[in-house]
């Protein structure tokens, strides 16, 4: 059963998607213009001399970044691209699985597809990253073939079961393991996308979602979808397929949510990209969308933040329909999202 839907309140000073005919649209100034690909804006964050009078700051002067950061950057439940309705980025939660195999499944396919995903990954769900071999080296191989890792929090704890601080401290957790030698070390990006379990609370209730959107964007942009085939609820890849189809049949676009821990999506795998190029869409990655919105990278967005935070006011909430809430009982931990 869908809801009512509602418009997200968030904090920014860029605008965002316009309002567009149906859930999940934003306004589509061109259906042909394509983001896959495209080069970040070229901004050198980072790179100042300490003590040069001379020196330029390239985030203070880069008509690209705004001189007070960005507040609360996160792409939120509804189709982005604006420009582009043949857009699709797809994303995978919950991984790694380590031994269980359906993760290194999901990346077999991916390779042999050559297409780049977002795997936003947890801590403990369901393979321990602090102890597991398996688990480890498959977060190695993402990275090394080219897919992008956001921080899904260490235990994939329901936010609206914990306080700021909780949250704070299940994102700061896994920031923590991700960088220690026992996981990627010396070699750790900087993990500057988030997703909350679930999507929650953002997702079901923006104005409850207030006061956790600036703890979750302490760490990354936070980072929604549009698109859910609920992958979580299915046993075979026809299941997937099913609601893959029915998702579209809406004219959804953007932002794919599927999982990287069961083996019904890595067989679905082959035949969602195969639909999906069918239908005249074309891949592009989360980065991509971050940077039809705001202009820059996250990676950008976070540098500037940290060295000129901006304001503590608001804007006018962004227009646009978001994605309804998913029906049906909500999945425990483990299970979904």
């Amino acid at each position: 059963m869908r809801v009512t839907p509602y418009l997200v309140l968030t904090l920014s000073f860029l605008a965002s998607a316009g309002c567009g005919s149906s859930p999940r649209h934003s306004t589509v100034n061109s259906g042909n213009a394509s983001n896959n690909g495209s080069a970040s804006s070229g901004i050198n964050v980072g790179n100042g001399a300490a003590g040069d009078a001379n020196a330029v700051d390239p985030v203070a002067s880069d008509p690209n970044v705004p001189k007070h950061g960005i507040a609360n950057p996160q792409i939120e439940f509804i189709s982005l691209p604006a420009d582009d309705n043949k857009a699709i980025a797809l994303t995978f939660d919950d991984g790694p699985d380590g031994d269980a195999g359906a993760t290194s499944y999901i990346l077999d396919q991916l390779k042999a597809a050559n297409v780049k995903a977002t795997f936003f990954v947890c801590g403990d769900l369901f393979s321990d990253l602090r102890t597991s071999g398996t688990a480890q080296a498959q977060v190695h191989r993402m990275l090394a073939e080219g897919h992008a890792v956001g921080n899904h929090t260490m235990f994939h704890a329901d936010w609206t079961t914990l306080t700021p601080t909780a949250v704070d401290d299940e994102l700061t957790e896994f920031e923590t393991l991700f960088k220690s030698p026992v996981v990627m070390g010396d070699q750790a990006p900087p993990l500057t996308l988030v997703r909350s379990p679930y999507g929650r609370p953002f997702q079901l209730d923006p104005n409850a979602g207030i006061p956790l959107l600036p703890v979750a964007t302490k760490h990354g942009v936070q980072i929604g979808w549009s698109i859910d085939p609920k992958d979580w609820s299915c046993t075979t890849a026809d299941c997937v397929m099913h609601g893959l189809t029915e998702e579209l049949s809406h004219g959804y676009w953007g932002i794919i949510l599927m999982h990287a821990v069961y083996k019904s999506t890595g067989d679905a795998l082959p035949q969602v990209i195969a639909l999906l190029k069918q239908r005249g869409f074309h891949f592009v990655t989360v980065e991509d969308v971050i940077r039809s919105k705001y202009g820059v990278t996250s990676a950008e967005i976070m540098e500037a933040n940290r060295r000129t935070p901006p304001p503590a006011q608001p804007t006018p909430p962004p227009t646009g329909t978001p994605a309804p809430p998913p029906t049906g009982t909500p999945a425990p931990p483990g299970t979904a999202h």
